[in-house]
Formats: C-alpha cells, sequence, structure tokens
C-alpha cells in the first residue's frame, strides 16, 4: 500500500499538504486517534465542494469535553487553567476549537 492509499484508508488525505512530511504526519495522528478509540471529525468539505472525514480531527464537543487533544493529566490542567478559562485566555493567541479538535495543532508541552 502507497502513502496516497494509506492516507485514503485513514481519512488522512488532505488537499492542504504539501509534502510527504505532512501526509506523513497527518497518517500517525489518525492511527493514534483510531488507537484511542476516538471517533474522527465529521464529513467537511474540500476546495471542490466534496466531502471527506479528517482523521487527525477529533469529533466536537467531545474533544473539548475530554481534552482527548491532550495526553498527559498536566497538560489537560493548563489548558482547563489557560484556554477553558475565559478570563485567562482572553488575548492568547490559539485558536478555538483548532487547539481542541486538531491533532496536529498541540502545542502544549509537560
Amino acid at each position: 500500500m502507497n502513502l496516497t492509499q494509506l492516507a485514503e484508508t485513514l481519512h488522512a488525505m488532505d488537499s492542504v499538504d504539501k509534502s510527504d512530511f505532512q501526509r506523513k504526519a497527518r497518517i500517525l495522528q489518525s492511527i493514534w486517534r483510531e488507537e484511542q478509540g476516538f471517533s474522527c471529525q465529521g464529513e467537511d468539505l474540500d476546495a471542490k465542494g466534496q466531502k471527506y472525514l479528517r482523521g487527525s480531527r477529533l469529533k466536537m464537543p467531545e474533544a473539548k469535553d475530554l481534552l482527548s487533544n491532550f495526553i498527559t493529566d498536566r497538560i489537560q490542567q493548563v489548558v482547563r487553567t489557560e484556554v477553558c478559562n475565559q478570563t485567562a485566555s482572553k488575548g492568547k493567541l490559539f485558536g478555538k476549537p483548532r487547539i481542541f479538535e486538531n491533532l496536529l495543532s498541540s502545542s502544549l508541552s509537560d
């Protein structure tokens, strides 16, 4: 199975990917999501208006409720304090819901 076929199988095919590195990252995130038993984001529309699933994104609102995108308790606590709190998050440079749903955008570290 080639990279494109694997990406299609895992719902990790995305027109924004400009390199094999990006495609591989999306594939690895999709594999991780499936191994954890998380659902992927529902149907989205590509540039041509075609429906597709985004395997590297978690389903909302569950992703926000469970903080599934953050894999340690410590990081989840930081997110509760700094992101979920409206006062603390005001003026910060992260996008909601992207920070919760997009497996490729989590930037907090332990």
